[in-house]
């Protein structure tokens, strides 16, 4: 690994994170323990980046983001569902984003592994649907969603969960090579 690909990792994951801290002034009030919440947000970017060096599978990335999200969730003040609704939708919205980076970017220009340029792209996407979700649900933080926003976190967290655990179909023209 090159010394710039683990900088554009640390990079885009402290970013990723600063976005979901942004995320939590939607979905929390900002009352709590200061140094839990610290603690939470390095745990955050340590795992995550702990991960994309060392063990780079996208199940293993899905799961540090999963444990990250759940953590800082955690060092909230807030009943468990709001906590919930907090880590599967930005779960949901990242991996909607990944989804749409890799059809539009990742597979018709033959990115064949890490990019930079495809990172910061679904990091701006990300910010992007950040400040959509400031705005659509503002800072009102008595807002519950009902059963059909749930339905679409989950089955969109489902269908990313399938896809990516599916293999690719190069991956499986791969296998059949001698």
């Amino acid at each position: 690994m090159t010394f710039e690909k683990a900088m554009v990792i640390l990079f885009t994951k402290v970013a990723q994170t600063v976005i979901a801290e942004r995320f939590t002034h939607t979905f929390f009030d900002n009352d709590g323990n200061r140094v839990r919440k610290v603690f939470a947000y390095l745990f955050s970017v340590f795992i995550a980046i702990f991960v994309n060096l060392f063990f780079y599978k996208p199940i293993f990335n899905f799961l540090s983001i999963f444990l990250g999200l759940s953590a800082i969730a955690l060092s909230y003040n807030g009943t468990i569902k709001r906590k919930c609704i907090f880590v599967f939708y930005i779960l949901a919205v990242s991996c909607l984003i990944d989804l749409v980076v890799s059809a539009f970017l990742i597979k018709p220009f033959g990115y064949d592994g890490y990019s930079a340029f495809v990172s910061i792209f679904a990091l701006l996407l990300l910010h992007a649907a950040q400040l959509i979700t400031e705005r659509f649900f503002g800072n009102d933080l008595g807002i519950e969603l009902n059963n059909r926003y749930w339905l679409f976190i989950i089955a969109s967290l489902l269908v990313c969960c399938l896809l990516y655990t599916s293999p690719s179909p190069r991956d499986s023209q791969k296998s059949r090579m001698p």
